[in-house]
């Protein structure tokens, strides 16, 4: 039998093929457009002119003379101290974890005093140095950015998202 008229499985391939590759280019295309999407997402902070340094600090044994919270206090303030004097830069802010990273981020079961249900809510945390919010653009809806004083040994302070407020807070203010 030759090609033209053949007959059996073999003559389905080329509609099979078609209909691939249709499938293909469809799929394609909705993962372009998806993508393009994705692209025009706020996501809730300021991304252009913002340049991120990842840093991984190593973690030593305390009988190796390592070094404590103290040195790396004094490591975070020389280290914007000098990334504010390059030329150009506007604002200079450290944090644990960048946004959207999980690289650096930890979580922490929180609960609210004074609250009937004392049930812990976990919550997502990052260190953020005082003006990180101004640099990135994120409103405070209440309440106060973090300032110079807060450190270890002053009264504890944190900055909550609407999302963990609710949960913890209900309609009531989480401010003081």
């Amino acid at each position: 039998k030759g090609v033209i008229g053949g007959g059996g499985r073999h003559r389905l391939l080329p509609a099979a093929a078609m209909a691939l590759s249709t499938v293909s280019l469809i799929a394609a295309f909705g993962f372009g457009i998806g993508l393009w999407r994705l692209q025009r997402v706020d996501p809730g902070f300021r991304t252009d002119s913002v340049h991120a340094l990842t840093l991984f600090r190593e973690s030593l044994g305390t009988d190796s003379g390592a070094s404590g919270p103290p040195e790396w206090t004094r490591f975070a303030e020389d280290a914007m101290q000098r990334l504010a004097a390059i030329q150009g830069a506007r604002a200079v802010a450290l944090t644990s974890a960048a946004p959207l990273a999980q690289i650096g981020g930890a979580s922490a079961d929180v609960r609210a005093s004074g609250r009937d249900d004392d049930t812990p809510v976990q919550a997502a945390v990052r260190r953020v140095s005082p003006g990180y919010h101004a640099l990135l653009g994120i409103p405070l809806v209440g309440g106060r950015d973090f300032g110079i004083d807060d450190r270890e040994g002053a009264e504890p302070v944190a900055i909550v998202n609407r999302t963990l407020a609710r949960r913890l807070f209900g309609d009531t203010s989480p401010l003081g």
